[in-house]
């Protein structure tokens, strides 16, 4: 944990525990958003991550998975900003925002910059109803312009691919990693390899070498050649 970042941190713990209800964003790059999962996970709050179940917004979807948990107060949702990359998922999460409020629930969005960006610009109805904006320091390399997170519609994006290929081309990869992590618990290091490389070949070629989810392929790489 980044002595930096021990104020955001602090914060949290504040909404976690003293926070009655109420909508929050955390803004902060994916490497971060997946420390938090780490240290969340094992504590009263329930996490969904975008990454793991890509998929655009759906309050439905939301409000399913509260009503599943009816003993559980606060929600993070991670990498929230894959979920609102087009303008119909911003349109759904504007209309849902009372919805949401009236779940009765902490709700706490753990997004990117550009995330954070996209929201405050296309669903201005639901930012307006958040409590609290918290911000961390990115891990990885910070731009010069207004700090932004290096995101997947950077400048790393080749240009040729049109959104919803590229969506569905990252989701792809999302659970390629997923089956990897699999086959590297059953010590199938081999098959966890070749997920992996793959991974790695699909994200440097939509997201160019320099990204930061190759650092995360690289340190999955790692662990394998490890073990």
């Amino acid at each position: 944990m980044s002595e930096s970042n021990q104020e955001g941190y602090q914060t949290l713990g504040w909404i976690i525990n003293k926070s009655e209800q109420g909508l929050f964003i955390v803004v902060a790059d994916e490497i971060l958003q997946k420390e938090m999962v780490g240290i969340y996970r094992l504590g009263a709050v329930e996490i969904y991550d975008y990454k793991q179940h890509p998929g655009e917004y759906s309050f439905r979807d939301l409000q399913e998975w509260v009503a599943g948990l009816p003993e559980t107060h606060i929600f993070i949702i991670a990498n929230f900003h894959l979920a609102v990359q087009s303008d119909e998922s911003l349109k759904r999460l504007n209309f849902s925002r009372d919805m949401i409020e009236k779940l009765g629930k902490n709700f706490i969005f753990l997004v990117t910059t550009y995330g954070d960006d996209r929201l405050a610009t296309g669903a201005y109805d639901f930012y307006s109803f958040v409590k609290m904006r918290i911000i961390f320091h990115d891990y990885g390399i910070n731009s010069k312009k207004n700090d932004k997170q290096v995101s997947v519609e950077d400048k790393y994006v080749k240009e040729e691919w049109e959104p919803g290929q590229l969506k569905q081309k990252l989701a792809e990869t999302y659970i390629l990693t997923e089956k990897a992590k699999d086959e590297k618990n059953k010590a199938h290091y081999s098959e966890s390899e070749k997920l992996l490389l793959k991974v790695r070949q699909i994200k440097e070629e939509l997201l160019g070498t320099e990204h930061l989810e190759i650092a995360e392929v690289n340190y999955e790489l790692a662990e394998v050649y490890e073990k």
